[in-house]
């Protein structure tokens, strides 16, 4: 029986070093497996984490990553490095959101780590760090699924959960969400968020959101822009996941 990992969280790092997507400002890959290494290295100092996934789509491999070896072993964590390379052409006639759930239903068909893992595990969009990641982690109930919603209008409801950033049940992303992500069409307006959200609610999975907003640092892919947020944005997040707390 392996020490398990289960006495802490576990982590999926995605990871898309060589852009297919046209949707896409940064594309150059050595700032963008820069920044990702940063992010691994970012969460690899977190108490609460027993585990990382860390899955390229673009076939690069972080494990021969000389930066995080030493910081690996210092760390006591337990990391896997998956990576394929995926059908360039479909990701960019669907879009990035397309890739990042392929990625995701990779990693549960293929991930040794995650078989380990306890009953719920995290996801993160690699190249961002969750800057209070362990305020909201110490929060978590394990075995629940937790969603932050998208948008700061309490009385637009956008039918879109973030996908930047969640905690997922195993069981429920296992039949519920893995395959959503194939009716994903960026160009067409239809966005992970959309299919995440309605896989949840026709799933009947129970959700909430975390009760205090993920503070994000890090740019955006599609728009070279920051994802930080001044502190009056923080505090209307924190009072709508509040509101939302029993779903959204």
């Amino acid at each position: 029986m392996t020490t398990a990992i289960h006495d802490k969280h576990t982590l999926i790092i995605t990871s898309t070093v060589f852009v297919s997507s046209d949707l896409t400002v940064l594309t150059d890959p050595l700032e963008r497996q820069r920044q990702y290494v940063e992010s691994i290295l970012y969460y690899l100092k977190s108490p609460l984490l027993g585990a990382i996934i860390i899955c390229d789509n673009s076939g690069v491999d972080f494990s021969t990553e000389q930066r995080l070896t030493g910081a690996i072993k210092a760390s006591g964590k337990s990391c896997e490095f998956l990576a394929f390379v995926a059908d360039r052409q479909l990701n960019m006639q669907k879009g990035k959101g397309y890739g990042e759930g392929l990625m995701m239903e990779y990693v549960f068909r293929n991930s040794r780590l995650l078989e380990e893992a306890g009953p719920s595990v995290l996801k993160v969009t690699g190249r961002l760090c969750v800057l209070n990641f362990d305020i909201i982690v110490s929060r978590i109930g394990k075995a629940k699924t937790y969603f932050h919603r998208v948008g700061l209008n309490p009385f637009q409801n956008r039918k879109k959960v973030d996908t930047r950033f969640y905690y997922v049940n195993r069981e429920a992303f296992r039949t519920r969400l893995m395959d959503a992500y194939l009716t994903v069409d960026d160009k067409a307006g239809r966005y992970l968020e959309h299919a995440y959200y309605e896989a949840l609610r026709t799933g009947s999975v129970p959700y909430s959101g975390f009760g205090i907003p993920p503070l994000f640092s890090g740019i955006s892919g599609s728009t070279g822009q920051s994802y930080s947020i001044g502190p009056v944005k923080q505090v209307i997040g924190k009072l709508l996941n509040y509101l939302s707390g029993g779903g959204f």
